[in-house]
């Protein structure tokens, strides 16, 4: 059941030729009610955007696996998480993502809805409605003066000039 896997994004590593490599922790909760988790999963995945859906999607992401052996790192990936993706927020347009040599690039823009004052103002006429709290706040008793009262100066510093 996919619905019920959780997964958590611990770090991104590679951002190469189109390729990002993910490391992230995931729980699954099983039928029985036991949870069973996997830590430290590593997927790589084609990064796109689909304007029509609005989302930025996960293309073909694999679950990679390494084996080490005669001084060689085999990597294997495996189908994983089919049709993933990321909702884009309501104002964001993005129109190009790229990804390569440790960078990503993305060209879009961001829309500012308009305030709506009246609603502004409704929140801030509620506020002046409450009932105001008062709230005491004790004062420490300033310190007692010296027992004697420190030398006046009697002469003057001698003024510069003429």
């Amino acid at each position: 059941n996919s619905e019920a896997l959780r997964v958590s994004l611990v770090r991104v590593e590679s951002l190469q030729a189109g390729r990002l490599t993910l490391v992230a922790n995931g729980v699954v909760e099983q039928r029985d009610g036991s949870s069973l988790s996997l830590e430290g999963m590593r997927v790589r995945t084609l990064v796109r955007i689909s304007q029509a859906e609005r989302l930025i999607l996960l293309d073909r992401p694999e679950l990679l696996s390494s084996f080490q052996g005669w001084g060689a790192t085999l990597e294997v990936g495996l189908p994983f998480l089919r049709a993933a993706g990321l909702p884009l927020s309501q104002g964001l347009a993005i129109r190009q993502l790229e990804v390569d040599d440790g960078l990503v690039n993305v060209r879009g823009s961001y829309s500012v809805q308009p305030i709506d004052y009246s609603q502004l103002a409704e929140m801030a006429q509620a506020v002046e409605r409450s009932t105001p709290q008062t709230i005491d706040i004790p004062v420490p008793a300033p310190p007692p003066p010296p027992a004697s009262a420190p030398p006046q100066a009697t002469s003057r510093l001698p003024q510069g000039g003429n």
